[in-house]
């Protein structure tokens, strides 16, 4: 599974611009997207166990078929202002190549479809642990969506989580 690559949409017609598919969802007030490739599955609110001595935007792990997942908690490690929402009831599973982890969610907004010309480079004023996890983003319905680059975000945690 490539999660460097987006869906290039196969029914565009010649002489239009590529699109690309998102998996949309939004954590607090913020909305993020990744690679639809990449999404596991979404799985029901369940409670993560802590590990000591790791960073604070570990949320934990928990069981997934056997199998043991890191739960991050994308509005920690962004350093977003501290707007978070208590109805957290969703994670998502992704895969990065042979790993996974959960990202939390509020709400699974769905699969969007964007047109090259609306992706943006990220914004300057962003947190710096923001922009080195991001790819692009773009506006949808008012909201501005983040594209996070997976396997970025996972080589930056993985940084840090050895940097202790």
């Amino acid at each position: 599974m490539m999660v460097d690559e987006q869906i290039d949409d196969t029914s565009k017609t010649p002489g239009t611009e590529p699109n690309r598919l998102y998996f949309v969802f939004r954590d607090g007030h913020e909305a993020y997207a990744v690679p639809p490739t990449s999404v596991v599955e979404v799985i029901t609110k369940t409670k993560a166990t802590p590990v000591p001595f790791t960073p604070d935007w570990l949320d934990g792990v928990i069981s997934v078929r056997g199998a043991i997942v890191p739960v991050l908690d994308l509005f920690r490690y962004f350093r977003l202002p501290s707007k978070i929402s208590t109805r957290r009831n969703r994670m998502i599973l992704v895969g990065v190549g042979p790993n996974a982890f959960a990202i939390w969610s509020d709400q699974i907004v769905g699969v969007e479809t964007v047109e090259e010309s609306r992706m943006e480079p990220p914004l300057s004023n962003l947190t710096d642990s923001l922009l080195k996890c991001l790819s692009g983003q773009f506006r949808t319905e008012g909201i501005m969506v983040y594209c996070i680059d997976l396997q970025k975000l996972l080589e930056e945690t993985r940084g840090q989580v050895k940097a202790l």
